[in-house]
């Protein structure tokens, strides 16, 4: 049986300001900058993996628990259960390996959580004209019960931030990216080739509680639309290039500075879950990020 989504992405982002934040003298002087996946689904059957209880000992469930994974940080960060608003569901977050700066992680939850659990790069901010590499590896996976409808959306960004870019690197359902027009819903720059990047890309601008956000779509090059939307499970590339691209086209300046690095996934809804199973498991099987 195959299960139905309602709204769903993949994207990698990067946070920016326009000052410097203040330095935390127990983290490293190197840039922080990273990837976040968000939920998306995959047209496949349940494995016997996605609805077992394989949480450890060491899993954490807290609302916004963590845990160490060599220089990130694992966040349960269920923040949407708050004064007057009632959540149905349960959410779990878990470091499966560490091989040098590689972390493989995982997230299981019920239906209706508002949750962002995500994998954070602990790094000091940098300067983008310093910046020369930003490689970064995101292989994952979603598993969801056959009944389940999941939706995802962008993440609430507690961080003070003045622009952000995002790498959607796979969609569906009914969610797109931010933009300053959605009737028409319409792409600033369509079909565009970022020098150093595979694929061909839609961007996208728009406004977000004071952040201006850029959004890379993945496209077929056959077209703009969600129609040509592509999925890309296993990426591997260099988030310098995006920056480099936006600095020339003078929408960022190269004197902001990098603040903020996540991978992790959101989700905002889902359905109902007969047998009392978990409604979704997100599997990260590598993430790692190489800065110079």
């Amino acid at each position: 049986m195959l299960y139905s989504v309602a709204t769903a992405f993949v994207v990698i982002f990067a946070s920016f300001s326009t000052a410097s934040p203040a330095l935390r003298p127990d983290l490293p002087s190197i840039i922080e900058a990273g990837s976040q996946i968000a939920a998306r689904n995959d047209d496949s059957t349940l494995s016997a993996d996605a609805a077992s209880d394989t949480f450890n000992a060491n899993a954490v469930c807290d609302d916004f628990g963590q845990t160490p994974a060599a220089g990130y940080t694992l966040t349960n960060n269920v923040w949407g259960r708050k004064p007057g608003v009632t959540l149905v569901g349960s959410q779990c977050v878990n470091v499966d390996s560490i091989k040098g700066n590689q972390v493989a992680w995982h997230a299981e939850g019920d239906g209706g959580v508002k949750s962002f659990p995500n994998l954070e790069l602990n790094r000091n901010p940098l300067q983008l004209g310093n910046i020369t590499n930003m490689r970064t590896t995101f292989n994952w996976n979603l598993y969801c019960n056959p009944n389940s409808n999941i939706g995802a959306s962008p993440q609430p960004d507690i961080h003070k931030k003045t622009n952000e870019i995002m790498v959607w690197t796979g969609a569906r359902g009914g969610n797109g990216p931010i933009s300053y027009s959605y009737t028409p819903y319409n792409a600033i720059r369509q079909n565009i080739e970022v020098p150093g990047v595979r694929g061909r890309w839609d961007l996208y601008k728009g406004p977000n509680s004071g952040t201006v956000v850029h959004s890379f779509v993945a496209t077929n090059g056959k077209g703009t639309g969600k129609k040509n939307w592509v999925e890309r499970k296993q990426w591997t590339g260099n988030l310098v290039n995006f920056i480099k691209y936006l600095i020339q086209q003078k929408e960022i300046s190269p004197n902001y500075y990098l603040v903020q690095s996540q991978a992790g996934t959101e989700l905002t809804y889902g359905g109902q879950n007969p047998g009392q199973s978990r409604s979704c498991k997100f599997a990260v099987s590598q993430f790692d990020l190489e800065v110079s």
